[in-house]
């Protein structure tokens, strides 16, 4: 993935990721291969249905989230990528999340062996986003491995789209300071 904050057309655009996960777009592939037989025969009744089959799985195998952050213009927007292609969102501006902040992400799964024990991975990874006044909701920016990474990654983003840097540091109600 390419996190590159000094572009010179003051566009940052990263992929964030598969919008079905890995699964669903791997299912994608042979859903969509599936439907290339359905060109192939004589029933106008197969080729409809196999274009409809290999038009899902290509929509299934490669959609992909993302989000573009225009520096000149102070703006940004969460996408979705169709069939690898197609951008569709729309514009919101950087002033309504005016924080960059670096969170910790501990990723774990457990697996279980026909024996019944048990073996858990667990992975840390550290998201920029972008967080709005209040700290409730936020924008991811991108995912790192190294802490190092992410946060020269998030100045340098604070820097560069006039937003600061802070520590994520929610409002609490009342309700639950009392517990």
């Amino acid at each position: 993935m390419k996190y590159e904050v000094e572009d010179p057309s003051g566009l940052i655009d990263n992929l964030l990721g598969k919008s079905f996960g890995p699964l669903m777009a791997f299912a994608g592939y042979p859903i969509a291969f599936f439907g290339l037989f359905g060109f192939f025969s004589d029933k106008l009744s197969n080729i409809i249905f196999g274009f409809i089959l290999f038009l899902g799985g290509s929509f299934v195998a490669t959609v992909r989230d993302g989000i573009q952050i225009d520096l000149i213009n102070n703006r940004f927007r969460e996408y979705t990528l169709l069939f690898l292609h197609f951008k569709v969102a729309k514009w919101r501006s950087l002033y309504e999340f005016p924080y960059v902040v670096v969170l910790r992400l501990n990723e774990s799964q457990k697996a279980y062996s026909m024996t019944a024990q048990s073996v858990k991975f667990s992975e840390l990874k550290y998201e920029v986003f972008l967080m709005d006044e209040n700290h409730v909701q936020r924008i991811l920016v991108c995912q790192f491995d190294l802490e190092d990474k992410a946060f020269e990654y998030a100045q340098q983003l604070a820097a560069h789209a006039n937003l600061q840097y802070a520590e994520y540091n929610p409002a609490t109600s009342r309700r639950r300071r009392r517990r």
